[in-house]
């Protein structure tokens, strides 16, 4: 679901619409449905607005469809849903358009405030996939699965280097005597 502006030749105005791409399962081509049409700007002015409107009616639409789905299914998504506003800024197009503008030092922090020499390192934090995947696989109790506290560890070595690197089961072989885990 995206908005869409069509603009005609030779004209000044343009057409602010809601579109939805789907795929014809018969065909296997990509076709565009207009779910709803907002408007017509003369200008750009009328057509930023026009477009935040839009953006707002998406927003309700999808809030509304991920309702219907979960009451439809009776299942509810595990990705926790975002508002509606939380919506509406993930979605807006000054966070979608290209690259973010690159920031200078000086903008960050004044040029004669700060040297090199007195930036001294507190901590270090490093987050791995043993850290993250590793407190979910103990969490959901995989980490006492064998009577073995031995083969418990080597069983989580494998799970989680084929989380981070899937590939065969040599392959994993390999890459877990390379980084020194027994395998």
């Amino acid at each position: 679901m995206f908005v869409r502006t069509k603009t005609t030749p030779n004209s000044p105005r343009k057409s602010i619409q809601i579109v939805e791409n789907t795929r014809d399962s018969k065909t296997n081509k990509v076709k565009q449905k207009i779910l709803r049409y907002i408007g017509v700007a003369l200008d750009d002015a009328e057509e930023a607005k026009l477009k935040q409107l839009a953006m707002e009616i998406m927003v309700k639409m999808q809030v509304a469809q991920e309702a219907q789905q979960v009451a439809t299914s009776g299942q509810s998504s595990m990705i926790m849903p975002l508002s509606s506003t939380e919506l509406l800024l993930e979605l807006a197009p000054e966070n979608k358009l290209g690259r973010r503008a690159k920031k200078r030092i000086e903008d960050v922090t004044p040029a004669s405030g700060v040297t090199l020499d007195m930036i001294k390192e507190e901590a270090r934090i490093i987050d791995g996939i043993h850290e993250v995947a590793g407190y979910v696989y103990e969490t959901l109790g995989y980490a006492n699965i064998l009577s073995n506290e031995k083969y418990n560890k080597i069983l989580k070595d494998l799970v989680l280097c084929r989380i981070s690197n899937p590939s065969s089961k040599l392959a994993t072989s390999s890459l877990l005597s390379r980084y020194g885990f027994v395998a």
